[in-house]
């Protein structure tokens, strides 16, 4: 049901197929809409009040001229039912929101479709513009609401915060402020205030980007498309390392940035001397694809990981190799050095990480907790405590003398396959499939301040710059370098605000729709 913005009028939706519209003074009916052939799920006027655009499960949304009675245009294209709709502040536009996982905007007037909104992973139950008509804001079955930029589809925001379907998302007045109400039985208010900076973009040609490692001014990136990228500040393009005939999965950087490891699917770790130039130096894996590599902190050894369980260290100036760590049941997909190079630290797929003493080739320690795999680990700048990220949503703090977890860090809505600690030792950034980048303050002091939103999985993650940046790498096929900076007082301030609160049973009632008035609007049941 919606009102007219004079107020002259009620126009209202059914399951009947049939829209109607009453005069409010006198509750004459004046118009009565035939056209669709499903449920009519959605009503809205036009914000001058002369057209009706109305949603229905039959995947069509038609757009009335209510004085002639007549369907004006129909707006096909959707691949399910549609049951949000919204007009842009200026009548030119129309956004719908359908079961398809996907929000569609229309010219008004020739029912072209103008845009495609993508990163819902389930049915999208309503879709509303900002006042000023830059933004547009959905909310989903998958749990989240999203902001996008309303000319070019671009992901602002991921809320993420619910425990259920989201059903509805209205945005305040001055357009800094989104509220979405819920199946989970709650409303939440976001703060919608600016509060992260890309610094730089990088484009990977499309190809997936599988790791990042960040040194000396420089950004190298190991591709899906068998290629290794290294970006450098200030310069156009990226050179491109080709050796490899299979995808690679991990790189890594010498100390100085004059070298780089990678390993890749094709079974090989190779050796790049970035100033000479020239053909790469082969580390033989005997036939394991490897999965992770790392340059030791004095530059004279690099690690790598493997499918076949072996961790084994080389020479990095010869290539020779100078020893094989064995005790891992499962790959070998992460390692990193100690600050002070006497050990290392791995993590596998057998949902362990490893500490090795390198001086005698034995495990100095071993640590579960994770519940699934461990997909990255990372040592604190002190050496006293690490870091590991898993496909089981979490990153834990552990530390190493007592080899207990200190912290479990919850937030992410998806697998977190990249951890980084900041060469300062406050924070650690995050990757994960659930498309962020977040930072999170390791003394636990603020909530987790997400830094950058990629358009599919966060693969990678890497501080660079010292402490102020963070490049992560992406399945979109970019490597971008996020603004961190921000004083811990802002980030606290930020993070505090993001949700307020939820509301009261009476306040919901006062100012929202419930969620049973929304089923016996529409007639829709819970999503499975």
């Amino acid at each position: 049901m919606a009102w007219s913005p004079d107020g002259r009028y009620i126009a209202a939706a059914s399951r009947d197929r049939v829209v109607r519209v009453w005069e409010a003074d006198t509750g004459r009916l004046g118009s009565r809409l035939t056209g669709h052939t499903d449920n009519v799920l959605g009503i809205r006027w036009s914000p001058d009040g002369t057209r009706l655009a109305t949603a229905s499960h039959d995947r069509s949304v038609i757009v009335w001229d209510v004085g002639d009675a007549r369907e004006a245009v129909r707006l096909v294209g959707h691949r399910d039912f549609v049951e949000g709709v919204s007009w842009h502040p200026d009548g030119t536009r129309i956004a719908t929101a359908s079961g398809d996982h996907t929000v569609r905007v229309w010219d008004a007037v020739t029912g072209e479709q103008t845009l495609l909104l993508r990163g819902h992973r389930d049915r999208v139950w309503n879709v509303e513009w900002s006042p000023d008509g830059r933004l547009l804001a959905t909310a989903s079955a998958d749990r989240t609401a999203r902001v996008f930029t309303a000319d070019d589809a671009e992901e602002k925001a991921v809320l993420h915060g619910h425990s259920d379907a989201v059903w509805g998302v209205a945005w305040s007045p001055d357009g800094t402020r989104l509220a979405t109400a819920s199946e989970d039985a709650t409303a939440r208010l976001w703060e919608l205030e600016p509060s992260t900076v890309e610094h730089a973009v990088h484009g990977a040609e499309g190809a997936a980007v599988n790791s990042v490692a960040a040194r000396s001014g420089a950004v190298a990136a190991a591709c899906e498309d068998r290629a290794v990228r290294v970006f450098r500040e200030g310069s156009r393009g990226a050179p491109l390392l080709r050796g490899h005939t299979g995808a690679v999965r991990d790189t890594d950087l010498s100390p100085d940035g004059t070298a780089l490891v990678s390993g890749g699917t094709d079974r090989r770790a190779l050796l790049w001397n970035l100033d000479a130039g020239g053909e790469p130096r082969e580390l033989d894996h005997e036939g394991a694809i490897v999965e992770s590599v790392a340059w030791s902190p004095g530059g004279d050894r690099v690690a790598t990981g493997a499918q076949d369980r072996s961790i084994r260290i080389w020479d990095a100036r010869d290539g020779s190799l100078l020893a094989t760590l064995r005790g891992h049941q499962d790959w070998v997909v992460g390692l990193d050095w100690s600050p002070d190079g006497r050990r290392i630290a791995s993590c596998s797929d057998d949902r362990t990480a490893r500490v090795w003493d390198l001086s005698t080739g034995r495990e100095h320690v071993v640590l579960t907790g994770h519940d699934n795999w461990v997909d990255a680990v990372a040592w604190s700048p002190d050496g006293a405590h690490l870091a590991t990220s898993s496909a089981d949503w979490t990153v834990r703090v552990w530390n190493l003398a007592s080899g207990r977890t200190e912290r479990v860090l919850t937030g992410h809505g998806g697998r977190v396959p990249a951890v980084s600690w900041s060469p300062d030792g406050a924070r650690l950034a995050t990757a994960s499939h659930d498309r962020t980048v977040r930072v999170w303050d390791v003394r636990g002091e603020s909530e987790p301040l997400t830094v950058g939103v990629h358009r599919d999985r966060v693969l990678s993650v890497a501080w660079s710059g010292g402490s102020r940046l963070v490049a992560s790498g992406s399945a979109d096929g970019t490597v971008r370098v996020w603004d961190a900076d921000m004083p811990l007082e802002e980030l606290t301030r930020v993070a505090r605000r993001r949700t307020f609160r939820a509301l009261t049973p009476e306040e919901r009632r006062t100012h929202l729709l419930a969620v049973g008035e929304e089923e016996g609007r529409g007639g829709v049941s819970r999503p499975g």
